[in-house]
Order: C-alpha cells, then sequence, then structure tokens
C-alpha cells in the first residue's frame, strides 16, 4: 500500500487530469498499463474521472496475444470499464507500407488511440510510460544521431492530431510499479518478445544499458532522464520561435509554399525545424518517419535557386524546390510524368488535340496581323509561319525531346528549347506538357515565346498559316498561359 499511496501522489501532483475528466487508458496488459491503471481506479471517485481502456491486438503472437486480449476484458468487466479491442495485421501492413513492425505497430496503436477518442468523445489518453522508456528512447536516439527535438525524448504531455496525450509514470522506475502491484495482490501479463535480442530497444534493456550501469554509472537512467528534460526545456526556447520563422517563410498569399531566400536567411536549427514542422503539415502522413537525413537533404535544397530539383519525403510524398520556392507534391506526379504523343495537324481546319487538352486552328491567309506581345488571359496563343517555309510538309503538336533546338526570331545562332525553358523558369515538371510546333522534325514556334527565323512571314502580301491554339480542353498548361513576348517577324524589316 506504500508504495502505491507514493504513485498517487505522483499523480495527484502532477495535475494531469482535470476533475470529471473522461479518461482512455492504452492497456496492453503489461506491468507498466496495468499500474497505471491500478492509479487512476484509486483516484478516480474523488476527482470524478471516468475511464475507458483500449487494447490493440496486433496480430503477431498467436495464441498469447489472444490472452492479452482477454486478459484485459476480464479485468475491464470486473471492473466496470468500458473495453474497446482493435485487431489488426501488423506484419502485412508492415509489408504493403515499407516499415519495421515496431513502427507500424506504433501507429496502428496511436491510429486507434485516435478514432477511439473521437468516436467516444474521451478527453485525455493515458500512456503509462516509465523513467525506463524514456531513458532507453535517449540512448538510442544518442546512438542513432538525431536533432534537439529527437533527443528531448517522450514529454509528459503531448498533442496528437488535437488529441491531449499524458503520460503521468514518466518519473517512476519501472520497478517501483512491479513493487506497487506486488503489495496490490495485482497481476500483469508478461510480453515474451520482450525478452528478442532481435529488436533493438530489446538489447538496450537487457545488454547496453546493465553494462553502463556497472561500468560507467550506476544512476545512469535517471542521468538520462535528466538529460531530456534539460533538452526539452531547449527545445520549447527554440519552438517559440517557429511562428515568426513561419510568418517570414510562408506569405499569407502562398501558404503552402516556402520561399527559399527567406528560408537560407535562418539560422541552421531555425531552418531545420521550420522545415520539419511544415514537412509534417503539409503531409501528415511523413510525422512518424521524417528523420534527420531527409531534413537535411531537404534544406540542401534552399542552398541554390536555379532549376527544379527534389527530395523523397516519405509516405509517398516529395519535396519539390521551383527556383526560389519549396512545395510538397505527391511522389508519383514528380517521378511519373505521362508525356502527351506527338499530334498530326489538320491544314486548313481544326484539330482536337485531346492528348494535350488543346484545339489547334490552321488557316491560310496573307500576310500578318499584329499578335499581342503577351500571353491572352484566356490562354490562346497564335502565330503567323511562312508558308513558303512549309510548302508540302505536315505541322505537328509534340513535346521536346532532349537536342531540340530553334533560331529565335532575330538572332543568327540558335538555342536549345532546354535553355529557353530554364530562361523562362519552366519546371521540369511541366516542360514534357508543353506543345511545341514541329516542321520536318524541327521545332518552329513555342508558343508564348517565339517563332523560328527562318519562318517569319517576309511582308504584309506574302502568304502565311495563321495558327491559333486554344486551351479549352485543359485548364493546365503552363507554359502556354504564363508565356512572353511573342516576335511576329523580322525586326530588321
Amino acid at each position: 500500500m506504500k508504495t502505491l499511496q507514493q504513485l498517487i501522489r505522483i499523480v495527484e501532483e502532477g495535475a494531469f487530469f482535470p476533475d470529471g475528466a473522461h479518461i482512455l487508458l492504452g492497456v496492453s496488459g503489461g506491468l507498466d498499463s496495468m499500474a497505471l491503471w491500478r492509479v487512476l481506479t484509486a483516484l478516480a471517485p474523488s476527482h470524478g474521472w471516468q475511464l475507458g481502456v483500449a487494447h490493440v491486438h496486433h496480430g503477431l503472437r498467436g495464441a498469447a496475444a489472444d490472452a492479452d486480449a482477454a486478459f484485459v476484458r476480464k479485468q475491464c468487466r470486473a471492473r466496470g470499464v468500458p473495453y474497446h479491442l482493435h485487431r489488426a495485421d501488423v506484419a502485412t501492413l508492415a509489408t504493403q507500407q515499407g516499415r519495421s513492425i515496431e513502427m507500424q505497430a506504433r501507429i496502428v496503436r496511436y491510429d486507434f488511440f485516435s478514432a477511439c477518442w473521437r468516436r467516444h468523445r474521451y478527453d485525455v489518453l493515458a500512456l503509462a510510460h516509465t523513467r525506463d522508456d524514456q531513458a532507453e528512447t535517449v540512448l538510442a536516439r544518442i546512438l542513432r544521431g538525431c536533432s534537439l527535438t529527437g533527443l528531448a525524448a517522450i514529454r509528459p504531455q503531448t498533442e496528437r492530431a488535437g488529441m491531449k496525450i499524458v503520460r503521468p509514470l514518466l518519473t517512476v522506475p519501472k520497478a517501483t510499479l512491479a513493487q506497487a502491484l506486488v503489495e496490490q495482490g495485482d497481476t500483469w501479463r508478461e510480453d515474451a518478445s520482450n525478452q528478442d535480442p532481435a529488436h533493438l530497444r530489446n538489447r538496450l534493456r537487457h545488454e547496453c544499458l546493465p553494462w553502463l550501469r556497472t561500468n560507467f554509472n550506476p544512476q545512469l537512467d535517471p542521468a538520462l532522464a535528466r538529460l531530456a528534460n534539460l533538452l526539452q526545456a531547449d527545445d520549447d526556447v527554440l519552438q517559440a520561435s517557429l511562428q515568426a520563422d513561419w510568418a517570414a517563410c510562408c506569405p499569407a498569399d502562398q501558404p503552402t509554399k516556402l520561399q527559399v531566400p527567406a528560408l537560407a536567411a535562418l539560422p541552421p536549427a531555425r531552418r531545420r525545424r521550420l522545415l520539419w514542422h511544415w514537412c509534417v503539415r503539409e503531409w501528415p502522413a511523413c510525422a512518424d518517419t521524417l528523420g534527420y537525413d531527409t531534413v537535411r537533404r531537404i534544406d540542401q535544397l534552399s542552398a541554390d535557386t536555379d532549376g527544379q530539383v527534389w527530395v523523397p519525403l516519405g509516405a509517398g510524398g516529395a519535396v519539390v524546390r521551383t527556383y526560389t520556392k519549396l512545395a510538397v507534391q505527391p511522389l508519383a506526379a514528380v517521378t511519373t510524368i505521362r508525356v502527351p504523343g506527338r499530334q498530326k495537324l489538320i491544314r486548313p481546319g481544326v484539330t482536337q488535340a485531346e492528348d494535350w487538352g488543346v484545339e489547334v486552328t490552321l488557316r491560310k491567309v496573307r500576310g500578318y496581323q499584329r499578335v499581342p506581345r503577351h500571353s491572352r488571359s484566356d490562354g490562346i496563343q497564335e502565330a503567323y509561319i511562312a508558308a513558303s517555309a512549309v510548302g508540302r510538309a505536315h505541322l505537328y503538336l509534340r513535346a521536346w525531346q532532349p537536342g531540340d533546338r530553334l533560331q529565335p526570331a532575330g538572332m543568327r545562332g540558335s538555342r536549345k528549347i532546354q535553355d529557353i525553358f530554364t530562361d523562362l523558369k519552366i519546371p521540369r515538371t511541366q516542360r514534357a506538357h508543353i506543345p511545341l510546333l514541329e516542321l520536318r522534325g524541327k521545332i518552329i514556334w513555342v508558343p508564348g515565346y517565339t517563332i523560328d527565323h527562318r519562318c517569319l512571314v517576309p511582308d504584309a502580301k506574302a502568304p502565311a498559316w495563321h495558327i491559333v491554339i486554344n486551351p479549352r480542353l485543359s485548364q493546365n498548361l503552363p507554359f502556354i498561359r504564363a508565356g512572353r513576348s511573342l516576335p511576329l517577324r523580322n525586326p530588321a524589316k
């Protein structure tokens, strides 16, 4: 009874739960969760707490896992507490998602806790992490190498997707919990997998930590826990600067994009912190796997503002830098670009180029008319091509190919289409979707930019082809809609 009273005092002094709270407990049936349940059961009547228990069957340990679920259910019935059970095939899910068993099991647990918390309107989730868990976590992250936030390890109070999570026994050694339950005559379940040396945490628990206690510091566990507490305070100071950094790097008119120049101006620690929180906000699925190496690679994107590059974010996402902006996109959209096919144009007449999402009109005229020097607001592009340059050859729409060149109107030499795209800051992911006009295998018109010098209409009476590209079938023609001046004739004339 004496040890239980110590635990009761620790929980009361921590003021983790307001009076009348509806508390959901994550209970595996093991020592830690059964001890927390015993403490909260003792305190519930005087504080008006309503308790509920959530148990996850991971589908990993066969009959032993069935026995755990039955044990927790029996305890709930004996105490008159609601019992919420979730069964999952964690091994299959881990294979499908490309995650470790431990990571997938953790995701399954928290997803179920969150769903249960919302469905039954609990106020808080209580978990039974101990000082031993804290020490193991800190040491594991030291060995792995991680950020200050990672070394701050387990916090006594956190929030996940709006769900408040508390860990009232985080300062208590596991041995104290065992003593309290033994004194009460309570039982608990032992998970045999906790002895399996294949798991890193088990090796730390049974091999590394005992060796360090014996050879270096008998008080290693409280020392590691103290380190976590100190770093949590330091982490909070840096966190306070996050809001100002966010406002500087994410303008109100583009709240989903980070401005690279503003980001690059931040000190490295604040820059990495902003990147982590921004990635998680824009792609929540990466929250459990986003680590230092990925954040470092994303951070390196801010060292330059030329062209377009990307870094896989994990969980099916990617961070893409397009010149001076960072954005999060689905990985499939970055790595898989469907290039529309080559389309022969009807001459004269109207071609419905459905693969490109445009309508192309060609008609025979004499001379040329003045065309607006900038793209029209409706995205329509037009140009005049000398009929003598076309002759009897066919005209096609197609995407650019490596090696394509154009002699811009008014220039003597030719330029690579790729270099033109770069100058115009056209993202690489969009270049394959820009319809270019081809004649005899050569590009003679880049809509929104220029026609080839050799295809200029020589005078106002010369036969010409008037070509109009209307994006009426598509709202996603980035180059046509954002084109620049369109030279129509030789400036020398």
